[in-house]
């Protein structure tokens, strides 16, 4: 917990951590109070991006230009670039869902009528949601960030909902 405190990582999302569940509350947490603290004169380093241990040499290692992360800062908004999940999944594995799904829509396609199913991911997509899936001490986690899952889910169940994700529907074997 005290790594997603720090800052964390994917790491999370990949052991089936249920830490993934509070890092973005703990990240608006710290928003939050940072904004409340500046406007209390509380100053932070003023080179937190490009400073010598600044976050473009520490994590962008001579790749991150830090004028990118800052161009258009306070008069250009990216609401509209955000996306908002139709499935009670990882983001990464909406696609393979809605494709699952469409697959049934379109073709009267039947579970029963399914032997096996293959999945194919971009690089990042695959190290995050494309192992073999496997129930651990988190089964609704495992089952969130599991593409495998996921179609599996939507083939037999014909659609992907919260109840699905329960430890109890996880282990059901006909998924």
């Amino acid at each position: 917990m005290a790594f997603n405190r720090c800052g964390g990582s994917f790491q999370s999302h990949v052991d089936g951590s249920l830490g993934v569940r509070i890092v973005q509350g703990w990240v608006a947490d710290a928003g939050v109070q940072c904004a409340q603290l500046a406007r209390r004169g509380i100053t932070g380093p003023a080179n937190f991006l490009a400073g010598h241990y600044g976050y473009a040499h520490l994590y962008g290692r001579g790749t991150l230009d830090p004028a990118t992360v800052v161009q258009g800062l306070g008069h250009e908004w990216r609401l509209h670039r955000m996306v908002f999940k139709k499935y009670p999944s990882c983001g990464v594995t909406q696609g393979v869902t809605e494709l699952a799904l469409g697959l049934l829509a379109d073709t009267g396609l039947q579970a029963a009528d399914v032997q096996s199913a293959e999945v194919r991911l971009p690089p990042y997509a695959h190290r995050l949601v494309g192992h073999a899936f496997q129930i651990g001490a988190n089964p609704r986690v495992d089952a969130q960030f599991s593409a495998a899952y996921c179609v599996a889910n939507a083939l037999v169940r014909r659609s992907s909902q919260l109840p699905h994700f329960a430890p109890a529907q996880v282990h059901d074997a006909q998924v």
